[in-house]
Formats: structure tokens, sequence, C-alpha cells
């Protein structure tokens, strides 16, 4: 029986949004200079002069978006940017390639990027920091998924092909997350609960375990969400149990002031935004009853 990847939205704790009233927020004048290349180039500290963020605040900003975000969101946040550019031409994104752990360091050393995206438990702390020029915005969820070919060809049904030889499927190839990455640490919480000694064919980066799926190279593979859905009928989910496996919340914090990220927070709100969410993997939050 082929099971597709659920869209079903996960539930979690109230958390202010942009569509809740926001508490005041000092606004503070950075010392340094904006330097527009650098923020093209998404990989430097942002400041802001007080003649900075009054072309700010009166629409005429550079319109770089620059972005900190966990890896594995770029392709997400990419479809998020193309969408919004229809409406905003000449708003342009940098998205920063570094690992989180990095950013997070950047951040602590002043780095202000205009959005900066990661979990929860790492973003929530600066919720009170000065540079935080909104509240926290609650991005989505990510989950585990077991995926395997289109129609699952080998019939493979527990997490035991993951063990050595492939457990009950000899023939089978299958991959997992590069060892240090989030992808890895769930994924090895997960078959050790289950006690399957983890001996994958391959160890791949995040994005491209799945695509290794889908193209025949592996037969099965343990993977988040944000990386199978895109994929949609080229991959055939195999259900864990509880389906919330390794889940993970992402908040956003504006770390500039930036009427074009503000703008673009808006439209993280929308209907439009929140089908793409869906459609790259994030789970929305709804509100408890």
């Amino acid at each position: 029986m082929t099971h597709h990847l659920s869209d079903r939205p996960r539930r979690t704790r109230h958390l202010r949004s942009p569509r809740v009233a926001a508490r005041p927020r000092r606004r503070i004048v950075l010392l340094a200079t904006l330097v527009v290349a650098a923020l093209l180039a998404a990989s430097c500290s942002d400041a802001h002069t007080l003649e900075e963020k009054e072309r700010a605040e009166g629409a005429t900003d550079p319109r770089v978006v620059t972005v900190f975000q966990p890896p594995e969101l770029i392709p997400a946040l990419k479809a998020l940017a193309e969408a919004f550019s229809n409406d905003h031409p000449g708003v342009s994104f940098a998205f920063d390639d570094q690992p989180s752990k990095a950013q997070l360091t950047r951040i602590q050393q002043g780095a202000t990027p205009a959005l900066w995206i990661d979990q929860a438990n790492i973003i929530d702390p600066y919720d009170e920091d000065p540079r935080a020029q909104a509240p926290l915005f609650d991005l989505g969820a990510d989950v585990l998924q077991f995926v395997v070919q289109t129609g699952n060809p080998k019939h493979i049904d527990t997490l035991q092909v993951f063990g050595p030889n492939g457990g009950p499927y000899p023939t089978a190839h299958t991959g997992l997350c590069k060892n240090g990455t989030r992808c890895a640490n769930a994924s090895a919480k997960l078959l050790v609960a289950n006690k399957v000694d983890a001996t994958p064919t391959q160890r791949l980066d995040t994005l491209a375990l799945a695509p290794a799926v889908a193209d025949g190279t592996l037969d099965a593979a343990l993977v988040y969400r944000t990386s199978a859905a895109p994929l949609g009928p080229k991959l055939t989910l195999v259900p864990l149990d509880p389906p919330t496996i390794g889940q993970v919340e992402f908040h956003m914090l504006r770390f500039t002031y930036s009427t074009s990220a503000a703008q673009f927070e808006a439209f993280l709100s929308t209907d439009a935004a929140q089908a793409i969410m869906l459609a790259q993997g994030l789970l929305p939050r709804v509100e408890e009853p």
C-alpha cells in the first residue's frame, strides 16, 4: 500500500506572530555603516546609520534581505522569496550557507542579518535582544520521514533495512544524513530506540538523500520532510510511529530595520506563502482550541 507524504499540520504552543499585537520595542541606532556590497555577498554583519534607518522607513532601503538559516531550509526560503519578489520587484535575497552553529556564533559576536531563522530553542532566548525588530515569528515545523522509491518496489516496511547488510533486505541500498547534522542526530535516536545497528550504504548531505532515493541510487533513507516533500510522487512514505519523530520547530527574528524584511515577514502569514511552505515540507502551526 502506497502512503503519500503527510500534510497534517502539527499542534504546538501559542506563540506571538505578526497578527498578534506586538509589545513596543526600543529602536536602536547601530554605529557601523552598512556596506551594500557585503550584503550582496551575504556574509557580513549588517549595521545601520540613522540616515539608513530613515531610508528604510521610507521604503528606499537597498532592498537586499540577508538571511541566516539552516541549510535544509534554503530551498523552501528560495521558493518563498521568488513568490514574494513577483509582487516586490527589485527586492533580492542573500542566503548564508554556513552551518547553524557558525551563524549562531556570528550572532553572538554582533551580526545582524535582516532575518535569522533556526530552531526555536536557539532563537527564543534572543526575543528580548535589543537588536530584535519584531516579536518571534513561528515559521513552521519539520519532522523526520522514512522514504523509499515510489511504489516501494522492494516492499520495505521496517527500519531494520538500515541494519547490517540491509537487514531483511540484503540487496537494499540505504542512506542516512552525514554525522553531526540535525538529521543524523534525529535518525540515530530513532534507530537506537528501535534497536537497529545503523550501517547505511551511504551517508550524504541532508539535501542529497531524498533525490538519491527518487532517482533509484538508494532504496531507502531517513530524511527531514523539507527534503522529501518537494519531490512529491517521486517518493513513497513508510509510516513512522509516532509520525512526529524528530520534530523541530523553526522560529524567526528580524534583526535589522528593513522595510523589505518586514514586508516579507508579513507575506509569510498569507495563504499563498503557507501553501508554498507546506509544499516545501514545513508544517504550519495551528491554534489549539
